[in-house]
């Protein structure tokens, strides 16, 4: 794997308690989340998940427990309800990926989004991140088709921060692990975890590698990023990695 390219999670300014937590627990889907942003302590650190997939497509609730447990307040939000009113209240905005745009679309779902809608939400953004907001990018959510739409409309947006999802998947056969019953997912670890305000106390990361395909829907894997100089590094791979 090119050195460029080994990055996993990087970090541009963002608040170091609210990162930590989602470093920790990131693999869910948070469609059902549930707290009123109008409700959120301003003593508590705050996460709001942006994204359309609603209660029917399934949700971590022991995820959810834990970022509660561990002090969060958390809420969610569809695409076209975001404001830069709604952002200002959170500490990290969360979206597993920017939807692409459909001309035809009259507002958002979890595969498409509006013009109007789509220049709603990266104006909000943009507004959020440069007032030093945190934001984390999952990345497509599924294998399916409309996976690749949601990679090229998250990287049209990261473009700007002069950051890319590279579609290639990483993999690291030395450091490995294999689920030995059931979905039988894969799973590599790195302990190549720079100095940072947000991998402080992390000593290993667990990743999902799986390139398997599992009845038309991708299982969970991870891509590289490819990076500017202004970025910092907070997990990358082992030199036994690649992609």
């Amino acid at each position: 794997m090119c050195t460029r390219h080994r990055s996993l999670v990087v970090l541009s300014p963002i608040v170091k308690r609210v990162m930590q937590a989602v470093l920790f627990m990131l693999p869910c889907c948070p469609g059902a989340l549930s707290a009123a942003a109008g409700e959120i302590a301003t003593n508590k650190p705050a996460i709001l998940f942006v994204t359309n997939w609603g209660k029917a497509n399934g949700c971590n609730e022991a995820y959810l427990k834990r970022l509660m447990d561990a002090g969060m307040n958390v809420s969610s939000a569809g695409f076209e309800k975001v404001t830069p009113e709604l952002f200002a209240k959170f500490d990290v905005v969360v979206i597993p990926a920017l939807p692409p745009v459909n001309p035809d679309a009259s507002g958002a779902t979890f595969a498409t989004i509006s013009p109007s809608a789509n220049e709603k939400l990266r104006a909000a953004l943009d507004g959020y991140l440069n007032a030093g907001g945190g934001l984390l990018v999952a990345g497509p959510l599924w294998g399916w088709e409309i996976g690749w739409d949601h990679l090229k409309a998250s990287n049209a947006y990261l473009k700007k921060w002069n950051a890319e999802i590279v579609p290639e998947l990483v993999l690291d056969k030395q450091n490995f692990y294999k689920q030995p019953y059931f979905l039988q997912q894969a799973y590599s670890f790195t302990r190549n975890i720079p100095p940072s305000a947000v991998s402080q106390g992390v000593s290993m990361v667990w990743y999902p590698v799986d390139v398997n395909n599992n009845g038309g829907a991708a299982p969970p894997s991870t891509s590289t990023l490819k990076l500017g100089a202004e970025w910092t590094a907070v997990l990358k791979g082992e030199d036994t990695a690649g992609s």
